[in-house]
C-alpha cells in the first residue's frame, strides 16, 4: 500500500494521517515510509494540508468531523478495503510550516 501511495502524485504531500483502520496499516506506513503516521481517533489531525487513509466509505464521516475543510477522495487500496483522501488545511491552502 505504501508503495502505492508513492507511485502517485499523492507521494508529494509530506504528511499522513489514518482513520478507521487496523492499527497494523498506520504502523506499517510508519515503518516502510519511515515517517510519524497521525491518528484521528487519538486527536492527532494535523492543522495543515494532507492525505488521510480511511477505511472505504468514510468520507462523510470525515467531512463531519473536519467541517469547514475541503475532502476529497483521491484514491483507494482495495485489498485493504482503504480510501485515500485529501484534507485542505485549516484556513485554505495553508500548506505545512
Amino acid at each position: 500500500m505504501d508503495a502505492a501511495i508513492h507511485q502517485s502524485v499523492l507521494g508529494q504531500i509530506p504528511t499522513i494521517a489514518v482513520y478507521d483502520v487496523p492499527p497494523g496499516v498506520r504502523y506499517g506506513l510508519a515503518f516502510y515510509g519511515n515517517r510519524t503516521i497521525a491518528s484521528y481517533e487519538q486527536n492527532e489531525i494535523p492543522p495543515f494540508d494532507h492525505l488521510v487513509v480511511a477505511a472505504s466509505g468514510a468520507q462523510k464521516e470525515l467531512e463531519y468531523r473536519l467541517a469547514g475543510r475541503s475532502v476529497t477522495r483521491v484514491g483507494g487500496f482495495a485489498p485493504q478495503h482503504l480510501d485515500f483522501y485529501v484534507v485542505s488545511g485549516k484556513a485554505s491552502g495553508q500548506v505545512k510550516p
